[in-house]
């Protein structure tokens, strides 16, 4: 088999030795079982097996059983001798017509003889071998009738010097009826980890984030599962938010694949596995009534789920969902309820069941998922509070409490830089109230979802229009905003858009009374955002009091040292943004939040791909700028040593007003050239990294 061509993901292995097998010359027979859970690839390697020995110049020849043909004696193996046919009539008279009356294909049918019929196929397909190399293929073999299955072994095991190759497929671990001894066999895994991914990116189109993470996760490195679960998420991407305590809906295909033997259960076995679908590994501590190792019994045996010690487990993730999703609603919902009964201690949890069990709005259940949002938000899982905030606004009964809540996960969203999500949620808001301030907190989550996504000129549209609206009342909003639009500025280079960057700063000073306060708006903080404004939208021009004021301010106590050091990069400052991004890591490495942060100073040290090691979330892939960058933007001759960083916003310390430093826009160094004064040079990508900051 060559390489060339080969588009299979993550069976590298299996693909070298097929390859092997089919290779000329071909001295000697060759029989391989191919084993494996269902979605595994073993059809796909069975056809790639065919075509490159097509393309090899070989003969192939192949069956695949059906559940609806196995009690038809012969069916599979008429499928497979049905192009050859008319070579029945060369072999020994017995042997021909043991073959035609076992097809019915004669008038006067001889007494079934099953060892005639098994040396007439062997004799038939030794025959066809000395013409041209043979390659015979069984997929399905659990479904072959076993009367065909027993012609194929019998075949199988006396094959010696033929140029003949019989590769059979199996479901399972166990081999098909005939095929249990003496013969080889190759047993499929999972894919890995980094094939799974590989597979996943493959698609036409590969969810990203969080519903990437999710898919993964239930789909346990099955390549099947992995292909038919990113078409769940991309024919609706809400699915993964809307099944949230529950696993992925299954397309039509895997469901019939995984379900087949539920449907063949008693009552009560198919109630308890229903059970353990909804309490998804249950606490063997915890008695559920309904779910018990003898109601069980019937499923572990069908090969569906395993008991053991830490209590009931499917014996593959999908299974559960197909289990769970071959359920109506009402039979589900009584499962989450009777869970949730049997849950009460743990409040989490009892409240999710009982979410899951809720079709119309119901405001207890809501304050109960507020409840386990805040719990979450205590223990550090930002993504946790978010889905349970917004699946508490899906059940509060009045508009503004949806509103609100809808702005809170959107809020909680941002640390996880989950773009797409915060956008959906902060654009829910805006179509559920008319309330000025949550409008325009709403459109500033959208500005900031914007920029993520590197949706640049979106992004500062939106921005700009939030600073102009929120100046009047809301400064901080203001101030976050302006911040924002000037890391754009910075990213794109082009004079208008910093004028406008600069524009909305002037109007902002402009303005009379004192700085912004609020409790989560320390002082001091308008300065350090008017510094990074300035030195996104005109670094050269203003150098002489942008630096000794940096300097000045960098003496004090600084609330956003990210956002400071920042600043003091772009600045050429870099002794200073050095010992500030160290002393803002030393800080935050003490406390709970030392995760982002250390991604954030990984992001500005150009280590974009592993920024989120260790993270609960996996930021979108990076894209590229689709415009060149502007002429006055001159790329260094000097290549770094690490990767470039990723051009987006970094989504570390995310408070109520404060967002992200701004550190993943391309640091510029000042040219040094002679008759280039400052403020008439040219931004360059400088090769040099701080690498002190990890």
């Amino acid at each position: 088999m060559t390489r060339k061509d080969t588009n299979v993901i993550g069976r590298r292995e299996e693909l070298s030795l097929l390859r092997d097998l089919i290779a000329p010359p071909h001295k000697e027979s060759h029989v391989l079982l191919l084993l494996g859970d269902p979605g595994l690839g073993k059809t796909v390697l069975l056809a790639e097996a065919a075509r490159e020995a097509k393309a090899a110049g070989m003969r192939v020849l192949a069956t695949t059983g059906r559940e609806s043909e196995q009690d038809l004696a012969f069916a599979g193996l008429h499928q497979l001798l049905r192009p050859v046919l008319d070579r029945v009539g060369r072999l020994a008279t017995r042997q021909a017509e043991a073959l035609r009356g076992a097809f019915g294909l004669s008038d006067d049918p001889a007494p079934p003889d099953a060892l005639l019929t098994g040396i007439a196929v062997l004799t038939l397909l030794s025959e066809l071998s000395d013409e041209q190399p043979l390659l015979v293929t069984a997929d399905d073999t659990q479904w072959l009738d076993r009367a065909s299955l027993d012609a194929l072994a019998f075949a199988a095991r006396r094959l010696e010097s033929e140029q003949l190759v019989l590769l059979a497929g199996a479901r399972g671990n166990v081999s098909p009826a005939g095929f249990e001894r003496d013969l080889p066999q190759l047993l499929l895994r999972p894919l890995t980890q980094p094939d799974a991914g590989l597979l996943l990116d493959a698609q036409p189109r590969p969810p990203h984030g969080r519903l990437r993470e999710q898919v993964l996760t239930q789909a346990v490195g099955n390549p099947l599962a992995l292909i038919e679960l990113s078409r769940v998420i991309a024919t609706d991407p809400d699915a993964g938010r809307r099944w949230t305590a529950e696993p992925l809906p299954l397309t039509g295909q895997l469901t019939a694949l995984m379900a087949a033997q539920y449907a063949t259960l008693p009552p009560a076995a198919r109630s308890a596995l229903l059970l353990a679908a909804a309490a998804d590994s249950p606490d063997p501590t915890t008695a559920i009534p309904g779910l018990s190792a003898d109601a069980l019994a019937p499923a572990e045996a069908a090969g569906l789920i395993r008991l053991d010690t830490p209590g009931p487990r499917f014996a593959h993730p999908l299974t559960r969902s197909a289990v769970y999703h071959a359920a109506p609603f009402a039979e589900r919902a009584a499962a989450h309820r009777q869970v949730a009964d049997a849950l009460r201690d743990q409040p989490d949890r009892h409240a999710w069941h009982l979410a899951a069990a809720a079709l119309e709005p119901d405001e207890h259940l809501a304050a109960l998922l507020v409840d386990s949002a805040a719990q979450a938000q205590r223990r550090g899982g930002a993504t946790a509070a978010a889905r349970a905030l917004e699946r508490a606004a899906e059940l509060s009964p009045g508009e503004p409490d949806k509103a609100r809540r809808l702005l809170a996960a959107a809020e909680l969203a941002l640390p996880a830089g989950q773009a797409d999500w915060v956008r959906e949620l902060a654009g829910k808001v805006l179509t559920l109230t008319s309330d000025p301030d949550l409008r325009i907190a709403a459109r500033l989550d959208i500005g900031w979802s914007l920029l993520w996504s590197n949706r640049n000129a979106d992004a500062f549209d939106t921005l700009l229009s939030v600073a102009a609206e929120a100046s009047p009342r809301l400064p901080a909003i203001a101030w976050q905003a302006t911040w924002m639009a000037a890391t754009v500025a910075h990213q794109t280079g082009l004079p208008e858009v910093c004028a406008k960057a600069r524009a909305a700063l002037d109007l902002l000073d402009s303005r009379d009374g004192p700085p912004p306060t609020a409790e989560d708006w320390p002082a001091g903080r308008a300065d350090e955002y008017r510094i990074w404004i300035r030195a996104c939208t005109d670094p050269f021009g203003e150098r002489a009091d942008i630096v000794p004021r940096l300097r000045r301010t960098a003496g004090g106590s600084l609330s956003d040292p990210g956002t400071f050091g920042a600043a003091a990069w772009v600045l050429d400052e870099t002794e200073l943004a050095v010992r500030v991004l160290r002393e803002a890591l030393s800080r935050l490495r003490a406390r709970a939040s030392a995760v982002p942060a250390a991604a954030c100073c990984r992001h500005w040290n150009g280590h974009a791909s592993t920024a989120g090691a260790g993270t609960t979330h996996s930021p979108p892939p990076e894209r590229r700028a689709t415009s060149p960058p502007p002429t006055r933007w001159k790329p260094s001759r000097a290549r770094p040593t690490s990767p470039r960083p990723s051009w987006r916003p970094c989504a570390a310390n995310t408070t109520r007003w404060h967002r992200c430093w701004p550190a993943c826009a391309p640091p510029w160094t000042p040219p040094n050239t002679a008759g280039s004064p400052p403020g008439s040079g040219r931004r360059q990508v400088s090769p040099r990294w701080p690498r002190a900051t990890t």
